[in-house]
């Protein structure tokens, strides 16, 4: 059983920190870019040819957003919740289980079967790339329960907060959108085109 590095390695530790921090990220930025319907930002969280098998699909990251788009289309918002995150690296591959609560509402906000949180883990296969960031290179996604849920509409909410309409794009961009690509390495989740 791996309990990671040894802290007599300050170096290998702080290296193994840094990784398992940064695939907490992809996994955040995945939910983020499934509930804002954004298909850049999800793709950015798969390599080339990942595979995805998710519940009632299974296929490649670009094959699995084809299919996930419209359905979420359908909904009046979504809200993936990320718990529990178990993850273990080796070298340039890494494996994690995260706990997810998936909200999903729609109208009418009585109807307890359109309106519920799916409780599920996706489990994943990390490679780091080439390019020194971790992506997901195979997810399976798991269902453990559902739970309805009655909702109430907040009369506040911003429209768009599904979308790339979203404040937090158009702040985010106001704070980092003159960094050129080259002086900034991470990916954003939130600027527009800072997909490397």
């Amino acid at each position: 059983m791996n309990y990671g590095p040894d802290p007599a390695h300050a170096t290998e530790t702080v290296r193994y920190l840094a990784d398992r921090q940064a695939i907490l990220d992809v996994v955040s930025r995945y939910c983020r870019g499934i509930d804002r319907i954004d298909a850049d930002l999800v793709r950015s969280c798969y390599h080339d040819g990942a595979i995805d098998h998710h519940i009632g699909f299974a296929g490649t990251a670009d094959e699995f957003i084809g299919w996930c788009f419209p359905l979420l289309r359908e909904f009046g918002g979504t809200r993936h919740v990320i718990a529990n995150h178990l993850c273990e690296v080796n070298g340039d591959v890494a494996v994690a289980e995260s706990y997810v609560l998936a909200h999903h509402w729609q109208e009418p906000y009585d109807d307890l079967e359109r309106n519920f949180i799916g409780h599920g883990r996706y489990v994943d296969r990390f490679e780091r790339g080439a390019d020194g960031h971790w992506r997901i290179a195979e997810r399976t996604a798991l269902a453990d329960m559902a739970t309805p849920i009655s909702p109430i509409p907040v009369p506040v909410a911003i429209p768009g907060a599904s979308s790339a309409q979203d404040p937090s794009y158009s702040i985010a961009e106001s704070a980092f959108g003159d960094l050129r690509s080259d002086e900034w390495k991470a990916i954003s989740a939130f600027v527009k085109n800072s997909v490397t």
